[in-house]
């Protein structure tokens, strides 16, 4: 077997190209397009023998509530305390994804920020050959305010990003998807 530029992609035998990925990121935020995203990395670690690495992004006042400026920023106590436990929450909460597939090598990572610069810094530092992630498929206004995660990860990654939508999704006139069924 010879090793293509791209990486994760091995040539076999005969021409057939294979896959080869090892460490494989997907971005976890709770919702059912994540879990979605989660099946199909959980798939392809299978295949692969991948480790799955699993990131959560907190936004919330939390990261910096909680952090070395709370004092500075004249956070009052109690509220640090309350945005501790919330974030001790939201580990748990973490911990509690399991991917679909048992026997998976799984690391979960749970970090502040940016969603679309996280899932890159994340991506970057941990040698992660694949990011697989769910997206909102937002358009219109509500991508232009809200912006695309998925869109900035797909730009500036430097290994291959697969987004995954839910299954039987359609567009609304508002640009967000529907569900087909009742």
């Amino acid at each position: 077997m010879a090793r293509a530029r791209n990486r994760g992609l091995v040539s076999a035998a005969g021409g057939r190209a294979m896959f080869t990925w090892k460490r494989i990121l997907v971005p976890i935020d709770f919702s059912e397009h994540a879990d979605q995203a989660l099946r199909y990395a959980a798939a392809l670690a299978r295949e692969c023998g991948a480790r799955l690495v699993m990131l959560h992004v907190d936004q919330s006042i939390s990261a910096t509530a909680s952090g070395l400026y709370a004092t500075e920023l004249g956070v009052p106590p109690e509220v640090v305390e309350e945005v501790k436990k919330a974030r001790e929450e939201l580990r748990m909460k973490l911990a509690k994804v399991e991917p679909p597939i048992a026997g998976l090598e799984v690391e979960r990572h749970l970090v502040d920020g940016d969603p679309a610069e996280a899932i890159l810094r994340l991506a970057s530092e941990s040698g992660c050959d694949l990011i697989v992630m769910g997206t909102h498929g937002r358009r219109g206004l509500q991508r232009a305010v809200l912006g695309s995660v998925a869109e900035s990860v797909i730009r500036r990654a430097e290994c291959p990003v697969v987004t995954i939508k839910l299954p039987g999704a359609k567009r609304t006139e508002g640009g967000g998807h529907a569900s087909s069924g009742s």
